[in-house]
């Protein structure tokens, strides 16, 4: 970790990072709140508000593709903190649920170019050996802004409105912005491929499908997307119902932020041990343990809701959701470690846009399924229902990775 932390430009980014993910995740606890506990919004909005954001992120991938591998990454993040610090003010005077939603839309199509440029700038500038560390460090950041933001955000609702919040949001994606004023620029023309020589001039229908048929190519690379893909669809099934559970047994809009912290908590305390006990064991495990923990928690959550276990809420909530953050750490850090060791470094801006891209149309579907389980089950029985089925998948994931390892087609 220590030769990580002394990379100049490595600390540079992850400064930025902490006030980016700090502005970002104060401003959607507050969009959560205020959509809620405010405007008194039922299941279908919050479906709705899930798609919208889900949308905007997918379609931002896709079009992150044709930039990401063309432009210096952190002239991208600058950009991507720019425009989401305007986005954030027209929040401010955002009245009616149709402009907070096409606001919200903006801010994750912007977003949505922030992290495949990040992920340029760990590929560039940090040893391969050292990519695990990175990411696990660059996780425990964004977990531990998971703890910190949620429980900034509710108390500052107890002090401030939701416009001066917002305010304040604005003003940490600027410091972030500066921040990245000072990295060094990257040498994005070099490449051992002589399609590359002259990248500045590459046609950007040719880098499109330089970037799928490497992507398609490299079996380590579509295999675990395509396992994430699934994956993700099944925990986004009730994904966007914890706050309605949580306001549905009776917490408060700050009791509600103080839980979700412990998502954080979790995916801190999983960032560290990925890199301390599980740095050798294969992604594919990781992915089938992590979703099997994910879903036994779900289901308790589910189980939770009914009124003859009101007691216990308080008590076991916050494990569950401790559990929840670990098992994310466990999925998602080996996933991206695996995309950065697979993809060259050319090619990896473009490889993270489109398995973003992957991922988040997955993500789309799931929201809509919940919606819909919701109205036909109740919201207890729609976790109890995705708790089974993520278990299940799982077992049924484990139980394909074991075979092609077996048949040595891993």
């Amino acid at each position: 970790m220590n030769n990580v932390m002394q990379n100049n430009e490595f600390r540079k980014l992850i400064t930025a990072q902490f006030f980016s993910d700090l502005a970002a995740w104060i401003d959607t606890t507050v969009v959560g709140v205020l959509l809620v506990y405010f405007w008194h919004l039922g299941v279908n909005f919050l479906a709705d508000y899930t798609i919208t954001l889900v949308s905007a992120f997918f379609i931002g991938s896709l079009a992150s593709i044709f930039f990401v591998d063309r432009i210096q990454p952190k002239w991208i993040m600058m950009n991507s903190n720019i425009l989401r610090t305007l986005i954030v003010i027209g929040f401010i005077f955002s009245n009616s649920v149709p402009t907070l939603f096409i606001l919200v839309f903006f801010k994750y199509f912007f977003t949505a170019f922030y992290d495949p440029a990040a992920q340029k700038l760990i590929k560039y500038t940090v040893k391969e050996n050292d990519l695990l560390t990175a990411n696990s460090i660059c996780s425990t950041m964004t977990y531990g802004m998971k703890i910190f933001a949620p429980f900034a955000g509710a108390s500052l609702l107890i002090f401030y409105n939701p416009h001066q919040i917002f305010t304040l949001c604005a003003l940490i994606f600027s410091i972030s912005s500066l921040i990245l004023i000072f990295i060094k620029k990257l040498p994005l023309g070099n490449s051992t491929d002589n399609n590359y020589s002259d990248f500045f001039a590459l046609n950007i229908k040719l880098h499109f499908r330089n970037v799928i048929h490497y992507f398609f190519k490299c079996k380590s690379l579509y295999l675990t997307t395509l396992f994430m893909s699934i994956i993700v669809f099944s925990i986004f099934i009730c994904e966007s119902y914890y706050i309605l559970l949580l306001h549905h047994l009776g917490f408060s809009d700050s009791k509600s932020g103080v839980l979700l912290a412990f998502v954080g908590v979790g995916g801190v305390i999983g960032a560290i041990s990925v890199k301390k006990y599980f740095s050798k064991c294969s992604v594919f495990y990781l992915m089938s343990i992590a979703v099997i923990l994910t879903g036994i928690s779900i289901l308790i959550t589910g189980i939770l809701a009914f009124e003859f276990l009101k007691d216990l809420h308080v008590i076991i909530i916050p494990i569950l959701f401790f559990v929840v953050g670990f098992a994310n750490a466990m999925l998602f850090i080996p996933y991206i470690t695996n995309i950065q060791k697979a993809t060259e470094h050319h090619l990896i801006g473009g490889i993270t846009s489109i398995s973003s891209a992957i991922l988040t149309l997955f993500m789309v579907v799931g929201p809509l399924l919940g919606s819909y389980l919701i109205q036909a089950y109740g919201l207890g029985k729609l976790f109890i229902l995705d708790g089974i089925f993520c278990i299940s998948l799982g077992f049924m994931l484990l139980i394909i990775f074991l075979k092609l390892i077996r048949k040595e087609l891993l």
